[in-house]
């Protein structure tokens, strides 16, 4: 392998972390003289419009700059883009480096609402991304493109002070969740803690950040506290869902996080969070889901959503019963695994419909009866009762419709 501008990089860190912190100093040397030679192209990617979307779809985190070569601006945050690639593989983290001209896909500049270049936006599993501001002082230095990062890596326990944690919080967006734990360093609390926040990030399908303000003073004047922020939720769930456990043990943190991330009433399905044997290891019985096609209905027809005409009832269910879980789904926005999840032929059903999961079963409530008042409460305790048959594998609906 050539050495080349990679160890140029690798030295300029080198110099930047000695002059700040010398005990790293023998570690980042040993790095630097035993590790193998990685060109620039292989730590930052070059993209283009054929190949963006598979980049960030194919890994779970990613780190796009888009710029423009003659940018003077971007030519400067390239260097320090670099470095930030550098440690990052050194690190072990899971953030995956591209670039890409902004010129020739003016359109993704659009889609992610860019007016500027250079612009770096940050991908977790191909979701809602979140970009970079950069209308701080030295906003592309190394030093906070790095803090960025780390601050969005599935591992990272960002440190915080109480006058600061509103700000990691605002951070948060729609759809993301926070856990924020207020403890004393190496105590029993804080172990747990970390361990939670590893399996969470390791095996959640949700997206956590994770913060902690270290408790300073005596620990028996001190006590520990633990909760959720939920950026998206609406009355009449809280945005802030505290742990009252009385074991601060990793498992039940984990469980009592994962349980939390699900709203009185939801608005999508997704098999890997409603499916039986995901919320079986809630310790919830099954779940219910009213399928619908508001998304279908234009301003000027005279049809009336579905969605706000059976929330009160799935509320005043959801509300009764705590062991289930209930949600809404648009029909046009479920993949077909998830409509395998509902029906085992994956044919999409007509709407509005209402499937219950429970047990290894599925029970169906027709479309005509869905939105008479008190139908849905009869059929989901017939349901439990053992009164209603379950639906099985059915053949596909007709090409052309008969009658309606």
């Amino acid at each position: 392998h050539t050495l080349c501008t990679s160890n140029v990089m690798r030295t300029s860190l080198l110099m930047e972390q000695l002059s700040l912190r010398p005990r790293m100093g023998i570690a980042l040397l040993y790095l630097l003289l035993f590790s193998v030679a990685i060109g620039q192209n292989d730590l930052v990617a070059t993209l283009k419009a054929d190949s963006f979307d598979w980049f960030i779809k194919s890994h779970k985190r990613v780190l796009v700059s888009f710029y423009q070569p003659e940018c003077k601006f971007c030519q400067a945050l390239e260097p320090e883009l670099q470095k930030v690639a550098i440690f990052a593989k050194d690190e072990g983290w899971q953030t995956k480096f591209g670039k890409i001209d902004a010129g020739p896909v003016s359109h993704l500049m659009t889609r992610y609402n860019l007016t500027a270049v250079p612009s770096l936006v940050y991908f977790v599993k191909g979701q809602e991304p979140e970009v970079y501001n950069s209308n701080v002082k030295h906003a592309h230095s190394f030093y906070l493109i790095k803090k960025f990062v780390e601050e969005h890596e599935k591992m990272a326990l960002v440190e915080l002070q109480e006058n600061s944690v509103d700000s990691f919080l605002q951070r948060i967006s729609d759809g993301r969740f926070a856990l924020v734990a207020h403890l004393q360093k190496r105590s029993p609390e804080a172990k747990a803690y970390v361990k939670a926040t590893k399996r969470l990030a390791t095996n959640s399908t949700s997206d956590f950040r994770f913060g902690v303000v270290w408790l300073k003073g005596d620990a028996s004047a001190t006590h520990p506290l633990l909760y959720l922020h939920r950026a998206d939720f609406k009355e009449p769930d809280a945005r802030r869902h505290d742990f009252a456990g009385s074991s601060w043990s990793a498992a039940d943190i984990v469980k009592w996080a994962i349980a939390g991330t699900y709203p009185s009433v939801g608005s999508t399905f997704t098999a890997s969070r409603y499916s039986v044997d995901a919320l079986q290891e809630l310790g919830c019985q099954g779940s219910v889901v009213a399928v619908i096609d508001d998304a279908s209905i234009e301003q000027d027809d005279e049809e009336e959503p579905v969605r706000p005409r059976i929330m009160p009832e799935l509320l005043r269910l959801a509300k009764e019963n705590p062991q289930w879980r209930f949600t809404t789904a648009e029909l046009t926005k479920l993949s077909h695994q998830d409509l395998l999840a509902l029906d085992e032929s994956g044919n999409a059903p007509l709407t509005p419909v209402v499937y219950v999961l429970y047990g290894k079963h599925r029970y169906l409530l027709k479309v005509d009866l869905v939105l008479t008042p008190g139908t849905l409460t009869t059929f989901f305790e017939s349901v439990q009762k053992g009164e209603v048959r379950p639906v099985y594998r059915t053949a596909g609906y007709p090409a052309v419709e008969v009658n309606s």
